[in-house]
């Protein structure tokens, strides 16, 4: 999943505003911390400036840049610490809103910590259980087709054999099904069996490594036609697709 800038730059932008907005109205600035206030306002400066870093080398530079490519990973944290702080701030003066009668002195830790905390901490949790299996996924899992276009003539040893490679690039293990949904009229042999309408195939990595599907097609169809050979990648609930443009020549 790519970055989009111009909307991380708006959203960064719209929190900031927010937060100076409860900082300068003298009803709502009681409601808040301050000091909380002005740490989220340094993040979220900080975490725009980096971004103005890696849009701008991105744009002028075509090749990367290990420097910006660290800037740009660090940018990911500041984001996220930006977000949490002003899911604390909200919830710091929800918290003091909701229990007006509760006095601030002898049930300080429930108003300045316990509320305000707890949705910060399901965040967290929603975060590492739910979300980063499958980031780690993305980020250590690819996948290559070669070529990038088939042609299919009408016999197996007519055509151009296709490849696709998966790499590990981490020490992680992971395990997912790649399946290769055939256009009509479509066959494919794979490790020496025929297949029609779909392969499925479970490849199990312990750690770094590259796996190869090799496969060769043929077609029945009577006319030549443009079709699509989809690839998708099943991890867990989350499917990636790749589309493989298929030539049926005669």
């Amino acid at each position: 999943m790519g970055r989009k800038f111009q909307f991380e730059v708006q959203y960064t932008l719209s929190l900031i505003v927010g937060v100076l907005g409860l900082i300068g109205t003298e009803t709502l600035n009681g409601y808040i911390r301050l000091e909380v206030g002005l740490a989220f306002l340094v993040i979220g400066g900080v975490h725009l400036i980096l971004l103005s870093i890696v849009y701008s080398f991105e744009k002028t530079v075509s090749i990367p840049i290990p420097l910006v490519v660290r800037i740009e990973e660090i940018s990911v944290w500041t984001l996220r610490l930006a977000t949490l702080f002003f899911v604390y701030l909200l919830s710091h003066g929800l918290s003091k809103s909701l229990l007006p009668t509760v006095d601030p002195e002898t049930n300080r830790g429930l108003i300045v910590f316990g509320l305000p905390l707890l949705p910060v901490v399901i965040i967290v949790m929603v975060y590492i259980l739910s979300i980063l299996p499958f980031k780690r996924f993305s980020d250590d899992v690819s996948i290559t087709i070669v070529p990038d276009g088939l042609t299919i003539f009408e016999n197996y040893e007519e055509g151009r054999p296709g490849h696709i490679e998966v790499v590990n690039d981490s020490e992680r293990a992971h395990e997912f099904e790649i399946v290769i949904d055939l256009p009509e009229n479509v066959y494919a042999r794979y490790k020496g069996e025929e297949y029609a309408d779909e392969i499925i195939e479970t490849l199990s990595f312990s750690g770094k490594g590259l796996q190869t599907m090799d496969l060769q097609f043929r077609h029945d169809s009577s006319t030549q036609k443009m079709a699509l050979t989809k690839v998708q990648v099943d991890y867990k609930e989350s499917t990636r697709e790749i589309e493989w443009e298929t030539l049926l020549a005669l």
